[in-house]
Parts: structure tokens; sequence; C-alpha cells
């Protein structure tokens, strides 16, 4: 109470205000709360329940985190709700599941890196410098579960389709982390060998599969086939592993791993990266440099593709988010817009002047509010708003407005019932 979700004072940093002063919520809040509008109810309380009953009665999805038991001790677990609502598509999330000796546990992202056995194939090996379990850098069980949680939802709104009739989806970090390695556990179950942790290397999958140390920095290099092979030695101006009986197929390569690597190892260490990644990608092999976060939307690749978005505040403030809209290419203008976002070379480049005030859903707002008045009334605006018009009606059109208003009347009328 008083402070709303527990990631909002998780900074710094902090999600700056419209004149750049930090506000008190975490950049890492806003980057998983963008467009959420939300609404505080004491579900302890009768009228409280009573609210989430009604709005789960015209609910097509219902996603809930709490502790198991928490919500059918107030009436409002899927039995309850889809006796009010056949057609609700309910999803529980939470740490070990609804069933089993552990479903009663709460735990994070990191617990269940360690739970779920993904640390004890992620890092050096024991005896070796800085050897020891790690966990990955990105919250990934986290996100891998919103992701199967998504993918289920989307299912059962198919399925919904053609039965007409919802479902309850028990989705849990534990079983997420489980599938995140799936060809360890065939290999555990087929061998009966544990696998462990080998660094920067991939044993039993390809070889190589490895960072290279170079002359001045690192280089990932994959070769997955006997031609990958072939063209990496070539490139190396290594016929002589080209033709050791030793490397003539994968499986012999993956014996004498150890042999061909310390090879490799010798002819990389003294290439520059950028030497070394131009003879690889002339000849065809899949490589790849070890950048930084800024590096990485540094890159022309990254700019082409569109994968950064401006998350823009009801006060002013913004934010930079990644963002997958390419993969959603004939909707992806006015899916932007509908969720408050901006391609950040719109920003950049197109409305220089603009800041962080305005964002393409607020200008596709005005531009519905002034109706027929535009573009008469085109004097009468500032200069940044009507170049944000401008770029809102030639880019967007009125497609994209009749959309996004009248899906906000359907949020807008859901919100008052």
């Amino acid at each position: 109470p008083g402070m709303g979700d527990d990631t909002r004072p998780w900074g710094p940093p902090w999600l700056p205000d419209a004149q750049g002063n930090p506000t008190q919520d975490s950049s890492y809040f806003s980057s998983i709360n963008r467009n959420k509008r939300s609404i505080a109810i004491d579900l302890a309380n009768a009228e409280g329940a009573a609210l989430i009953r009604r709005l789960a009665g015209k609910a097509d999805v219902l996603i809930e985190n709490y502790k198991v038991g928490d919500l059918a001790r107030r009436g409002l677990d899927y039995a309850a709700l889809s006796a009010i609502n056949p057609r609700l598509v309910y999803c529980s999330i939470t740490g070990f599941g609804q069933t089993g000796p552990l479903r009663e546990r709460p735990g994070y992202d990191y617990i269940f890196q360690g739970v779920g056995g993904l640390m004890s194939t992620t890092g050096h090996p024991d005896g070796v410098p800085g050897g020891g379990p790690m966990k990955i850098g990105a919250s990934i069980v986290d996100i891998s579960t919103g992701l199967y949680a998504a993918i289920a939802i989307l299912a059962a709104l198919r399925e919904r389709d053609a039965s007409g009739l919802g479902q309850y989806i028990d989705m849990a970090l534990f079983d997420t982390v489980a599938a995140l390695s799936p060809h360890q556990v065939a290999a555990l179950f087929l061998s009966g060998r544990v696998p462990g942790r080998t660094g920067t290397s991939s044993a039993g999958i390809m070889m190589p599969y490895e960072t290279f140390k170079c002359a001045d920095g690192h280089l990932i290099v994959a070769c997955g086939n006997n031609s990958q092979w072939q063209a990496l030695c070539k490139a190396l101006a290594r016929d002589d592993l080209a033709t050791d009986p030793r490397f003539v197929s994968p499986s012999t390569r993956q014996i004498n791993r150890d042999v061909a690597l310390a090879e490799l190892r010798k002819t990389f260490a003294v290439l520059p990266v950028d030497d070394a990644a131009a003879k690889l990608d002339a000849e065809g092999v899949p490589n790849g440099r070890i950048n930084n976060l800024k590096e990485v939307f540094d890159m022309d690749q990254a700019h082409v593709r569109g994968l950064r978005v401006a998350v823009v505040a009801d006060w002013g403030g913004a934010t930079v988010s990644p963002a997958m809209w390419t993969l959603l290419e004939n909707a992806a203008d006015w899916l932007i817009a509908e969720m408050g976002l901006r391609r950040v070379d719109d920003v950049d480049t197109t409305l220089p002047n603009m800041g962080a005030a305005w964002s393409i859903s607020g200008m596709i707002s005005i531009r519905h509010e002034l109706g027929d008045l535009w573009p008469a009334c085109a004097d009468d605006l500032t200069p940044e708003i009507r170049a944000g018009l401008e770029l809102t009606e030639g880019r967007y059109g009125a497609e994209a407005r009749h959309r996004i208003e009248l899906r906000r009347g359907q949020l807008n009328e859901r919100m008052a019932e």
C-alpha cells in the first residue's frame, strides 16, 4: 500500500520525468510495466472480490501470480470464475505449480536457475580459475515462463474458437527451467551421465562451438557440419586440419576435440578479431563478436530492424525498451501506436524538437479530438504538435486511428463498469 509493485523502488537508475529529473519509478519497473493500466482492489474485502468477479465476467483472459490457494479462499479461483464466464482463459503462474510437495514455496528467477539445474551447466568447470556454478545474466526463467504462458494462452484462445469454452493453465517457473535444457536432459537419460559445466565451450553438440581468444579480443565460432569445418580450415589456411583423419566427421572431431581446439587456439591467438571475422565471413563460417549491450544497439543491424522503442509515461518521461515489432510486419505501425510506443529513430530524427513529451498514441489522440478541424487549424498549433500530427497522419492513417480509438473505448467501458 502506498508503493505498488515491489519492483517500483528497485533503483537507481530511475525513470525521468518530462524535465529529465528522476522519479520514484525504477528503470526495472518501467521496462516490464509499459502500457499497463491498473486499479487497486482489496481482495480481502467482499466488495473488492465482487469487483474482480464483475471484471472476470467480461474478460477473455485472467492472469494471476498469487500463492497457491490464495484466490480459492476468496472464491476467485478458476472453478468459481469459469462458472460466471465459461469462456474465460485463466492462467496461474507460480514458482512450483499448483501440485506437488513444493507447491506452496515462493521463489525468484535466480533461485530457479539453481533449483532447475540451469546453473549446473552454466559457468566454468570446477578446478579451473573462475570455476563453479553461474547464473545467466538475463532473468531467463522469468522471461521464458512469460513466453510459455503467452503461447499457452494463445493456444487456449484458438481452442475456444472451436469449443466456445475457456480453460485453466497451470504455469510454473520450475517446469519452465527444466524445459530450457532439452538436449542436456536427453543426453542424461540416454547415457546416464550428468551434464556438467563447460564454460564457453559446448561439449557434445558441435566442434568447434567455442569462444576463441584472438590478439585483441574474442570471437565465437560455430561449425555444425563437415562443409563448415572445411570452410573454417580454408579460412585459417589450416589444410593440415582439413585432411587430418582425426577430424573427418562431427563424431571424430568431438572425440578428438582437445587436440583440434589446441591447434585452432594457436591460430586464432595471433589474429585480430576483425581479421579473423573477415576471413570466416568470406568462407561462410558462422561467427560472432561478443558485444556489450551498448554495442548491440549501436549496430546498423539493430537500427535497421527497429529494435529500440521509446516508452513514454503519462507525465512525459520516456525510457528505451527493446522490441520485436518486425515480426508483425503487416500490423507493426498501428500496434506500436496502440501500445503507446514510438520508434526511437522517429524520436531522434523525424521529430527532433519533440523530445520525450509526445508519443505516437498521444498524437493520434489529439488528431481524433480535432476531427474535421484538421488541417485547417494547423496554424493555431505549436510547431511540435503540428509536426507530430503530420507524421501521424502520413504514417498511421485513419485505419490505425480507428482501431486504437475502438480499443480504447472498449477498455474505458470495462474500467467504468
